[in-house]
């Protein structure tokens, strides 16, 4: 999450990550019997990751979860405000991030999802659910994202969602915090 710095994540972001050497990588078993991943694997016994808390629950216990991308992840822990990120380079995350998929019949609207959780207003709607830990650290469990009160996306004029969409474009090409006060200017007249 920390290497996360915008909230559009793109196939660049990524390739610069790694470019980097930053962990960005993970093993997917699919051939247990290579002698390399067989090192690999025995190597992570010797360290005791098996034992661990999310591989121990898995069979085998190097094996991944089998999920699809998510469009937005949200983060898991915070401190100063809520980490939304539109991940257009279709990556997985593991335990940063909380993966939002959109509900069968909304896939068309996953910039506007992304650009309403980016403002304030949604921002402290989804922090009222979350537990408050120490030194101001705010973490977050799924069932928080999902009992937060939303707005009903339908209800988004054509012409809010063009504007929505407008500011949109612009944040995938460099991002501008103006942006996100443009986008809550937009959104405050869907709330009284």
């Amino acid at each position: 999450s920390a290497d996360v710095e915008t909230p559009v994540f793109s196939s660049q972001d990524f390739d610069a990550l790694s470019r980097s050497g930053k962990k960005v990588f993970i093993l997917d078993v699919k051939d247990p019997g290579d002698k390399r991943i067989s090192a690999y694997i025995s190597q992570g016994i010797a360290r005791g990751i098996n034992l661990k808390y999310l591989p121990s629950t898995r069979r085998p216990w190097c094996s991944m979860e089998n999920k699809k991308p998510a469009p937005i992840f949200i983060s898991t822990a915070s401190r100063n405000g809520l980490k939304v990120v539109r991940n257009l380079a279709d990556v997985n995350s593991l335990t940063t991030f909380h993966s939002v998929y959109m509900k069968p019949g909304f896939e068309n609207d996953v910039d506007l999802l992304f650009c309403y959780f980016l403002t304030p207003l949604a921002q402290d709607m989804l922090r009222e659910n979350c537990k408050k830990l120490g030194a101001g650290l705010e973490k977050f469990q799924p069932s928080d994202v999902n009992d937060a009160f939303m707005i009903d996306l339908r209800r988004v004029t054509p012409e809010d969602r063009h504007r929505i969409a407008v500011i949109y474009q612009g944040m995938t090409n460099a991002f501008d915090t103006g942006a996100v006060s443009r986008l809550a200017d937009v959104f405050s007249s869907y709330f009284s």
